[in-house]
C-alpha cells in the first residue's frame, strides 16, 4: 500500500500563514511536513517579499519548503504573450477560468508526483478559514485518489483568529493573497490594491488596457478585468481609502486563491 503524502498548500495570505504556524506547533494532526508554494508570478510585491521569511521560519521547525511554477511561466507574461486563461469579463459573459488549475494545482501535483511517484495519493491541507463564505468554497480534488483537508474550518478558526495566531508567532501579517490582476477580486480588494500597492495597481491597469486593445485589434470583442465592464482606472484611484478586506468578499470558489 502506498503511503499518502500530506502537504500544506501555501497561498501566502493570512489563513495560509496561520495554517503553517499551527502545523509547525503540532496543533494540526497529522502534521504536514511539506509546504508547497505555487508562485504564479502575479502576487503583490509585499507578498513576494514576505514569502522567504515564512520559508525560513518553517525551516526552523523542520518543515520542507517547495516552490513550484507552471511550465508555462509567469501568468501575467502568458496573458500578454499568448492568450487569456483568467476569467475576464467579455461584453456579455465571463471567460472560463483556467489559471487556478494550470498555475497552482497542476504544478504542485506534478512536482510531488515527480518526487514521490505518479500513483502516490496526495492529501492537501488547504487554508480556508471558518466563515460561511469559506465553507461554501470547499471542493473535492479533481483526482479521486487525492484528498483535500480544511483544518482551519475543522477547528472553526476564523480569519481574525488567523491574524492573532500570526502575531503570537512573531511573524508579519501578510496582505490577502491574490494575483494583482485577478478579475474575481471584490471591490474592496481592488480599492485596497490601488491604495496600498499603487505600482501593482498600475500594472493591473496596464494589463486591463492591453487585453482590451488586443481584443479590439483581433476583432474578438472587448475584455475587462472588472465586472462592471469599465476600465479599472475609471473606477479606482491610488489615493482612495482602504477597506477591511476580511469582510470584502471574493467570488472565487476554487479554495486555492484568496488564502
Amino acid at each position: 500500500m502506498i503511503t499518502p503524502i500530506e502537504y500544506l498548500s501555501f497561498g501566502a495570505g493570512p489563513p495560509s500563514v496561520a495554517l503553517l504556524i499551527l502545523n509547525a506547533w503540532g496543533a494540526i494532526k497529522p502534521r504536514a511536513e511539506i509546504v508547497v508554494y505555487a508562485d504564479t508570478g502575479g502576487e503583490k510585491a509585499e507578498t513576494n517579499a514576505l514569502v522567504p521569511q515564512y520559508e525560513a521560519w518553517a525551516g526552523e521547525f523542520g518543515m520542507e519548503w517547495i516552490n513550484v511554477q507552471s511550465k508555462d511561466g509567469d501568468l501575467e507574461g502568458y496573458v500578454r504573450e499568448k492568450s487569456v486563461p483568467i476569467p475576464v469579463f467579455t461584453e456579455n459573459a465571463m471567460a472560463k477560468r483556467q489559471c487556478t488549475d494550470k498555475w497552482k494545482i497542476r504544478p504542485i501535483e506534478q512536482e510531488l508526483h515527480r518526487r514521490y511517484g505518479r500513483n502516490t495519493p496526495l492529501i492537501a491541507q488547504l487554508a480556508l478559514a471558518y466563515t460561511p463564505r469559506d465553507v461554501g468554497r470547499m471542493r473535492d480534488p479533481r483526482v479521486k485518489r487525492n484528498t483535500n483537508r480544511w483544518p482551519l474550518i475543522e477547528k472553526r478558526i476564523t480569519r481574525d483568529m488567523c491574524v492573532e495566531t500570526i502575531k503570537s508567532a512573531g511573524l508579519p501579517v501578510p496582505p490577502t493573497s491574490a494575483c494583482t490582476f485577478c478579475p474575481l477580486q471584490s471591490d474592496g480588494r481592488w480599492r485596497n490594491l490601488a491604495a496600498q500597492e499603487p505600482e501593482s495597481f498600475r500594472r493591473a491597469v496596464d494589463l486591463d488596457e492591453f487585453i482590451r486593445a488586443r481584443g479590439r485589434k483581433n476583432g474578438k470583442g472587448l475584455l475587462y478585468l472588472h465586472g462592471s465592464r469599465r476600465p479599472l482606472d475609471h473606477i479606482y484611484s491610488v489615493d482612495q481609502a482602504t477597506f477591511d478586506l476580511d469582510h470584502a468578499g471574493a467570488s472565487c470558489d476554487s479554495g486555492r486563491c484568496f488564502t
